[in-house]
């Protein structure tokens, strides 16, 4: 859940800033877990859009491992 609302905090930023609102709600989230996530390890999460409209963005999210820099979920 923690892992998921990182993406979530994340991905608002940037769709506000696309958006130019204070408040845009999040339609649609997907996550994918592709290897374990260990406690205590930083896990820089970045976030790219892919498409952007104007009713509708599309926003993409990774998270990595502070420790190796793979793809964490």
């Amino acid at each position: 859940g923690i892992i998921c609302t990182a993406f979530d905090i994340t991905i608002a930023a940037l769709a506000r800033f696309f958006a130019g609102k204070n408040y845009v709600p999040t339609i649609s989230l997907d996550g994918k877990f592709i290897r374990p996530v260990k406690v205590g390890v930083r896990k820089p999460v970045t976030a790219k859009a892919v498409a952007t409209g104007r009713r509708i963005t599309q926003l993409t999210c990774e998270g990595s491992s502070g420790q190796t820099g793979k793809l964490v979920p």
